[in-house]
């Protein structure tokens, strides 16, 4: 399938050709069960029909037209056969014996019927299930399933079209709606922003600086699920921000992160909150059952009680943190209210996570007015999760990346010693994992490519197998040539990290890329309530909302749509893209390693500028504005 995308289960033996095709390996044909039965007599007449296209130059797509042609019967034989057993036997499609055979019968079958709603769902299953392998397993073999990925894409593409366009569809897909600019590194509105800022003559975008020669001193107060968040933001704004001399008392209540960090809380005051979410199961309001905050409201006045006092732990803090969840940042909303301390938020997840359905409504509203309140600044890591709240809340929230300052605060630095070896990056648990077909591929490519004139040989490592023998450390990492990611998710810290530490980084076109990125919390449904527009009151209508939705995981129009627009895998200049594993090797054998890092590292210096800017501002509007207490 489309540029490697693929799996068909260990039995299959699954790998896709340097042209995007799945290919079944020689061994054990005859009890394949990609080769026997209909399957086998589709496979042999779409490799006929297959060569006789190519010899005949048309290249775009030999997905068969019109209906009438044998190939969509044989197609529809085996969609019908195989949604029957699916059904009768309460399992997926995904549980087909060859899942390969089937993505190609269903992307043939729905080719020419894409106007039809049973051509519309099988173009829509053979895009969800292309996405079900862990890697790209592109490269030579033979004895493919001619269909690829790129025509998968496109027939979903044009289903879609069809689904909303109706007949205007028919001979030209109509272009995409066109998605609103991100919004970065501007602060957002307040619900009385000339009275916040009119008192002492200030714009929400001012440089302030000191009017003494000494820093500023501001004592920052944290807690929340994700110890590496409030170190990274923290790691940050020391670095960017010289007029300040922070200090940060971090509360994390997390038995992971806490611990590289070296921020485990042990005051109980907060160690409460840790016990609380990890014993507490809610449902969420799009069904699931996962550990969440039971009651937020009454959590939130406990926490006031223990720390809120005239001699508490917020008394002496001059701002407050929350990273993750974004639902923790209610638990600071009374010392807000009541003792008007600044809070500053710094995002990597989403607006739902740990929220029970109950919840949800009130977390939205609240959620907004926090956003909008004279204090408080919020912002997100990522483009796409700030436009995602936007989304659910109708508020600005600006997307402000991190730099990983707190490697570099540890001597990291892009030392590639190890010229030979590229790491590939880990992958996410929900996909079947095709490693060995990926690594099998890989490693012949990587031969044959060895034996060129001045070929350079290289060498692959997974970073499970890093973690494993004890060399995971970021000095390790920093010394491979360079970094292989199959995006499963739509940010990732560590990509911030790598990226900024200029070594070089390589990740799937976006065409690829969206049959991988919606694996993660971030696109994940565990609610996808939204504010409803009408009944939220002081609406700012000034930014147009997103004409496509963020929580639609099956519509290749929407995956795209938000990707290009939001996602920073392909925001971000300098990175390397593939569309196949003969292009993966391409790139990383031809790759100028000195002249990338400095375009990174260059990229990363104008960068930190508008962050220093925007940080600098969301300290002046919370710490500067009036008193807000009657």
């Amino acid at each position: 399938m489309v540029w490697g995308l693929t799996y068909c289960g260990a039995s299959c033996g699954c790998m896709v050709s340097a042209l995007g095709v799945l290919t079944l390996l020689g061994a054990g044909r005859a009890e394949d069960p990609c080769r026997n039965g209909a399957f086998e007599e589709l496979f042999e007449a779409l490799q006929s029909h297959y060569v006789e296209c190519r010899q005949a130059g048309l290249n775009a797509t030999c997905l068969p037209t019109r209906v009438s042609h044998p190939l969509v019967g044989l197609a529809s034989n085996i969609v019908e056969v195989e949604a029957e057993a699916a059904q009768a036997g309460g399992n997926s499609l995904v549980d087909s014996p060859c899942l390969s055979g089937l993505v190609a019968a269903l992307a043939v079958y729905a080719q020419p019927l894409g106007h039809t709603v049973r051509g519309q769902w099988a173009a829509r299953m053979a895009f969800t299930l292309a996405g079900r392998g862990c890697w790209p397993t592109v490269g030579f073999k033979s004895g493919d399933w001619p269909v690829s990925y790129h025509e998968i894409l496109e027939v979903a593409l044009n289903a879609e079209a069809w689904h909303e366009h109706g007949a205007a569809a028919e001979y030209e897909r109509p272009p995409r709606h066109v998605m609103p600019p991100p919004f970065i590194h501007v602060l957002t509105a307040t619900t009385d922003q000339s009275s916040h800022f009119g008192s002492k003559n200030l714009s929400p975008n001012a440089d302030v600086t000191s009017n003494s020669m000494q820093p500023r001193r501001v004592h920052i107060l944290s807690t929340g699920h994700h110890a590496s968040y409030p170190a990274a933001v923290f790691s940050m704004w020391r670095a960017l921000l010289k007029e300040y001399d922070f200090e940060l008392e971090d509360h994390s209540f997390d038995t992971r992160y806490c611990e590289l960090a070296g921020s485990c809380s042990v005051d109980e005051r907060f160690a409460w909150l840790g016990d609380h979410l990890r014993s507490t199961v809610v449902e969420t309001c799009g069904g699931l059952y996962l550990k969440g905050f039971e009651n937020i409201d009454a959590m939130a006045e406990e926490l006031f009680a223990l720390i809120g006092g005239a001699k508490g732990l917020a008394s002496q803090a001059d701002v407050l943190l929350c990273t993750h969840p974004p639902y923790s940042c209610r638990l600071f909303w009374p010392f807000v209210l009541r003792l008007d301390k600044p809070l500053l938020g710094f995002f990597g997840g989403t607006l739902e996570a740990h929220v029970p359905r109950e919840g949800m409504k009130t977390w939205l509203h609240d959620f907004r007015d926090m956003a909008q309140h004279p204090r408080i600044q919020f912002a997100a890591i990522s483009p796409f999760l700030a436009e995602k709240m936007r989304y659910q809340s109708h508020t600005d929230i600006p997307a402000a990346r991190g730099f990983g300052f707190h490697l570099l605060a540890q001597g990291a630095t892009y030392l590639p010693t190890r010229m030979n070896q590229v790491l590939l990056w880990k992958n996410s648990h929900e996909c079947m994992d095709n490693q060995m077909d990926f690594d099998k591929l890989l490693v012949s490519l990587a031969n044959g490519a060895a034996q060129e004139p001045d070929g350079v040989f290289l060498q692959f490592r997974h970073l499970r197998d890093l973690r494993v023998s004890g060399e995971a450390s970021y000095s390790s990492i920093l010394s491979f040539r360079a970094v292989v990611f199959t995006p499963y998710e739509i940010l990732l810290m560590t990509f911030y990290e790598l990226y900024h530490v200029a070594i070089p980084l390589f990740v799937p076109r976006i065409e690829l890329g969206a049959f991988f990125a919606y694996r993660g919390p971030v696109t994940y449904p565990h609610c996808d309530m939204v504010l409803q527009r009408e009944i939220v009151e002081g609406h700012d209508g000034s930014r147009t909302s997103a004409p496509y939705s963020p929580f639609v995981r099956d519509r290749a129009t929407d995956r795209l749509a938000w990707l290009e627009a939001y996602s920073d895998w392909y925001r971000f200049p300098h990175l390397q893209r593939f569309s196949s594993l003969v292009e993966l090797l391409t790139g990383l054998i031809r790759l100028d390693v000195q002249a990338v890092s400095a375009a990174m590292r260059q990229e990363t210096e104008g960068a930190l500028v508008e962050a220093a800017a925007f940080w600098r501002s969301a300290f002046v509007k919370v710490l500067d504005g009036p008193e807000t207490r009657d």
